[in-house]
Parts: structure tokens; C-alpha cells; sequence
């Protein structure tokens, strides 16, 4: 300040020299600071990423309610907002009344659509497996397509149990799908 009247310096008068001295200082102080802080972030980013699962990440895209694409291990591509998470399965929206249940062993990745990255540490939205999962999604006559050893098999649900899905397929013969060993399933809810 100077004088009396309380104004402030004029900015454009030199600073006596200790002023400058105070000032590099300063400056480099807060760059100090400013290296360690995004240390830290980068540190707390690793962590997270050290700490990240297919669950997790899953999860946290079925909290925001975020649209990812899932590629599967047979190279079948996805797009939808994950709704579900379960231990061993997650369940994908993929258009009106119509859902995938893929096994989680059988996703390859998880492309996010948007939005800022997730840190991979969620938890499952429920304890149900893949068949009950399944199970409790489709109802007799809801339409299936069922991915199993490489094969689509598809048909309209007659019942679904936690590990058997009997279909009426298209050429009118009954088949009676383990779903131990399906990979995904598309389900479109009947008209």
C-alpha cells in the first residue's frame, strides 16, 4: 500500500530485488506442488487401475447407466446400457424389450460410449448367476438366441430352470439347452 489513502502499489514500479527473490521462490514452491499433486493423482489413478475388474468396471457402468459396447471372446459385438451385474453373468439393453445375458468369462472387453473412464471397483447389483439371471428374465414364449460351442441356436422359450433352457425352435423341433455352457443369450420380450 501506499501513503495514507490505502490504495494499492502501482503494478507497474519495479519490485526491490529481496521482492523478486521472494517471488522466484514462491514460483517455485508452487511448482513444486504443483509436480507432487499430480503425483498424487497419477498414484491414486494407478492404484484404482491396479485395483480394477471386469465387475467393477461393469458396475460402474451400470450405475451411470452408460452405454458401452461388449465384444465376446467369439468376436460378437454388443452395444447397450449395462443394467445388471451378477457374479458370473451381466445384463446388457440392447434395444427395446430386447436384453443380453452374456457370461462373464466370455467378455473379451468393455468399450465405454462416452463419458469420463470408470475406476473398475464397483460391485455386483446382484447375486444371482447366469441361469437364474436367465431365468428370471424370459418368460414362456419370449424369442431366444442362444449362443453355445460356436452355434446360434435360436427358438422361443417353452421353460427356463437355472441350468436348462427348453426352446421350440423354428423348424419345430424341442431343444434343451445347458446353460453351463452358453456363452451369451439374446432375449427379445414376446409381443
Amino acid at each position: 500500500m501506499t501513503g495514507d489513502d490505502h490504495t494499492p502499489p502501482d503494478r507497474d514500479h519495479a519490485l526491490p530485488d529481496g521482492d523478486l527473490s521472494l517471488d522466484r521462490w514462491l514460483g517455485e514452491v508452487r511448482v513444486e506442488e504443483a509436480a507432487r499433486s499430480r503425483a498424487r493423482v497419477g498414484a491414486l489413478r494407478s492404484h484404482a487401475s491396479e485395483d480394477a475388474t471386469v465387475i467393477g468396471v461393469l458396475a460402474d457402468l451400470a450405475e451411470r447407466a452408460a452405454t458401452a459396447v461388449l465384444t465376446t471372446t467369439s468376436a460378437r459385438r454388443h452395444r447397450g446400457r449395462v443394467v445388471v451385474v451378477g457374479a458370473d453373468a451381466v445384463v446388457v439393453e440392447v434395444g427395446p424389450d430386447e436384453w443380453l445375458v452374456v457370461r462373464l468369462a466370455a467378455v473379451a472387453s468393455v468399450r465405454m460410449v462416452g463419458g469420463e473412464p470408470v475406476h473398475g471397483e464397483g460391485s455386483v447389483t446382484t447375486t444371482a448367476r447366469f441361469g437364474r439371471i436367465l431365468a428370471r428374465a424370459a418368460a414362456p414364449g419370449d424369442r431366444l438366441r442362444v449362443v453355445v460351442g460356436g452355434e446360434a441356436i435360436g427358438g422361443t422359450v417353452v421353460s427356463i430352470s437355472a441350468e436348462v433352457a427348453v426352446l421350440n425352435l423354428d423348424g419345430g423341433d424341442v431343444c434343451y439347452v445347458n446353460l453351463g455352457a452358453v456363452e451369451e443369450v439374446s432375449l427379445r420380450a414376446a409381443s
